[in-house]
């Protein structure tokens, strides 16, 4: 098992993803310590004016940039390994016929389908390690002020956001490590394209009157207001994820049960 993942590893170019963010960390770790940010009172729906001083403006200009950034690279970290490294992944396994090798080399029945699966998993952990050390980081050195709460808040829930994609996860390899990259990348396509269709048709006829007034303040206030809501789900989900990440590996196993073999088009 352990030479599987580590051809995994290989073939996302591992190595050159640890240093980059590695660099990244040490980078950001800096420009947290030489940009500290600013104190900013809020008061009612904003901010005091007689509290933007011109050190407080510049510590908050400071904490916007750092958030930016923080938000950047975990959107990044979250969606690249779902949308990029399951397809080249799976395609370089194809092209290389590495299950018909497999199934010559004494390794346990369904190895390659744990290797995968276990693969994935391990970057997701990684992944939330890695932010929630960000969000220490962040936090270390901010201003008390909407940014610092919104970053907190960020924090609390990256479980629930990594939990998304495992899920997706779950539903996806069944699919694709049974039919194939090309079949199962189509029928992703086409989910994905009613996704986006549903969501025009709501822009163009669905209410969207809820909306109104939506910023970063009133979300602020909606999760303070429904503390047990957002515990819930920072709980829930992740349990959720993991029973059906566990579940999809036993269905696809299942589904492969007589063809540990390369038998793609």
């Amino acid at each position: 098992m352990g030479g599987l993942l580590y051809k995994n590893y290989v073939v996302v170019r591992g190595k050159f993803l640890v240093f980059g963010l590695l660099g990244l960390t040490i980078l950001f770790l800096l420009l947290r310590l030489l940009l500290p940010g600013g104190d900013l009172v809020l008061a009612g729906e904003g901010y005091l004016a007689d509290s933007m001083t011109d050190d407080a403006m510049t510590g908050f200009i400071c904490d916007t940039g750092l958030a930016c950034l923080l938000v950047g690279i975990e959107m990044v970290l979250i969606v690249v390994p779902l949308s990029a490294w399951t397809g080249n992944l799976l395609r370089a396994d194809e092209k290389n016929q590495t299950r018909r090798m497999i199934q010559v080399l004494p390794f346990q029945k369904h190895a390659y389908i744990g290797s995968v699966y276990l693969f994935f998993g391990i970057t997701y952990y990684v992944i939330l390690s890695l932010m929630l050390f960000w969000t220490i980081i962040f936090n270390a050195n901010a201003g008390e002020n909407i940014l610092q709460e919104a970053v907190s808040m960020n924090g609390q829930m990256l479980c629930l956001f990594v939990a998304v994609p495992v899920i997706i996860l779950a539903v996806e390899f069944p699919i694709i490590i049974t039919l194939g990259t090309k079949k199962g990348i189509m029928i992703k396509r086409l989910f994905l394209l009613a996704l986006v269709l549903g969501a025009f048709a709501y822009l163009l006829f669905g209410d969207l009157s809820v909306w109104t007034g939506f910023d970063l303040y009133v979300l602020i206030n909606w999760t303070e207001t429904h503390q047990s809501l957002v515990v819930g789900l920072e709980v829930g989900m992740p349990v959720l994820a993991l029973v059906l990440y566990w579940l999809s590996y036993r269905l696809t196993c299942r589904l492969n049960e007589d063809r540990e073999v390369d038998f793609y088009d």
